[in-house]
């Protein structure tokens, strides 16, 4: 529902099935190349570039926009949807649409520049990175509050830690091998 009642979404796609046609013609292997994690991680790369250029132009232009890595919950439906060959995979998807007016509708907060940046060499300091997520969390509870009335208030860090424990999606590895990804 939330995808259909909301202006136009956008599913990004790890796309060799053009390197898969001119290897098929061509004298030299390049199978090799796209069934490789260094493939997997270029496709993946080119897809997101992609993607956040998209965003920026929409964000200015006034729309509002999210990124869906739902679509993964089932691959194989979204890949016979879109009738996707071999050489191809569906990595994530984006809502863009024009925001609510509403007094609540403010985007929520991303992380701190300063703990996402990091010039010359990783800040590994926990207790900074504690410090800075803790900051963080209040600013997401905070957020979630405002707009639910306190129904909601909760952190990123518990959002992160529930789904990262979640055992979702364990069917990855075996969805980019039938999609000719990953055999090296």
């Amino acid at each position: 529902p939330y995808v259909v009642e909301n202006g136009y979404l956008f599913v990004f796609v790890m796309d060799y099935y053009r390197h898969s046609i001119i290897n098929e013609e061509s004298k030299h292997d390049m199978q090799t190349s796209f069934e490789s994690a260094e493939g997997l991680l270029v496709g993946t790369i080119d897809a997101t570039l992609v993607a956040q250029n998209i965003a920026a132009t929409a964000e200015d232009m006034g729309y509002g926009m999210v990124y869906l890595g739902s679509l993964r919950n089932d691959v194989e439906r979204v890949r016979e949807i879109l009738e996707l060959p071999k050489h191809t995979f569906p990595l994530f998807g984006m809502a863009l649409g024009i925001p609510e007016d509403d007094e609540n509708g403010s985007p929520k907060p991303r992380l701190p520049f300063e703990h996402v940046f990091h010039a010359n060499k990783y800040d590994s300091d926990k207790d900074s990175q504690r410090e800075t997520l803790k900051a963080y969390d209040q600013t997401v509870s905070d957020y979630y509050s405002s707009r639910t009335n306190g129904e909601r208030t909760e952190s990123w860090s518990n959002q992160v830690a529930n789904f990262m424990s979640a055992k979702q999606r364990l069917d990855m590895l075996e969805q980019l091998n039938k999609s000719g990804f990953i055999k090296k």
